[in-house]
């Protein structure tokens, strides 16, 4: 694929899409992982200009439209037309580093945050992908990559059952 811009990173290849070929088309809830290696400045729509640190991002949100976890992380993973949601801005820029999922038709992504702030993630941009609820956002800042055992132990702690808690993919950035 060639990207449409400078400021827009390739897809990543046939990894990604062989990954997204093999994820559900049900409803859901995920986690992506971004690696950070620069300090990156962005416009967040609404949310006007915002700073990024070099570190570990993890996004929480869930897949209850067609296509479920597919669709969504499909989008997520091999880029979007427009920016609709808070984490299309940081996805123009950056690859994800992984993604984490959960096929269950009730909506976790707020079990997703409370995992990460118990793995020691702090809120980061407030308000960041949180638009259609009260929580401070669904983005969190980590120092260290957050760990998928310690994601999910405290998922099952939090509920005991969230569907098949499962790593869908893992893959690392190339430096560039």
């Amino acid at each position: 694929m060639v990207a449409k811009s400078l400021r827009r990173p390739s897809h990543g290849g046939p990894i990604f899409e062989e990954a997204v070929a093999r994820l559900p088309p049900a409803p859901g809830s995920y986690w992506l992982n971004f690696a950070l290696q620069r300090r990156l400045k962005l416009k967040v729509g609404a949310l006007g200009s915002r700073e990024f640190l070099p570190g570990w991002y993890g996004y929480a949100g869930s897949a209850r439209g067609p296509g479920g976890l597919r669709a969504r992380l499909g989008r997520h993973l091999l880029g979007g037309h427009r920016c609709h949601w808070h984490v299309d801005f940081l996805r123009r820029v950056e690859i994800p580093a992984g993604a984490w999922w959960c096929q269950d038709p009730a909506v976790h992504e707020h079990l997703w945050m409370e995992a990460g702030l118990r793995l020691g993630g702090s809120h980061w941009i407030p308000g960041f992908g949180a638009s259609d609820c009260a929580c401070p956002s669904h983005f969190l800042y980590f120092e260290a990559e957050p760990s998928f055992a310690g994601m999910r132990t405290r998922l099952r702690a939090l509920l005991s059952e969230v569907g098949s808690v499962s790593r869908a993919l893992k893959l690392h950035r190339i430096p560039r």
